[in-house]
């Protein structure tokens, strides 16, 4: 079931604050409301690395998570 989002929730899973990334809620993982989610943290580490082709398409990339990250 999903729901309409309200006013003040955010609708991304980061919003820029200068140079940085900050993340919303929704970049949260399940274990701990301190901790984020592999999946955002991956694919800002894509981004970042300039593993997209040309067409905006990314054919593999992979990224070891050893330590929670940082929020």
């Amino acid at each position: 079931m999903t729901r309409a989002l309200t006013a003040d929730e955010p609708t991304a899973l980061f919003v820029a604050d200068g140079d940085l990334l900050v993340p919303t809620e929704f970049a949260r993982g399940p274990w701990s409301p301190d901790s984020l989610h592999g999946g955002p943290v991956a694919v800002v580490g894509a981004a970042e690395s300039a593993l997209w082709d040309a067409e905006g398409r990314i054919g593999r990339a992979v990224q070891d998570l050893y330590v929670e990250p940082a929020r």
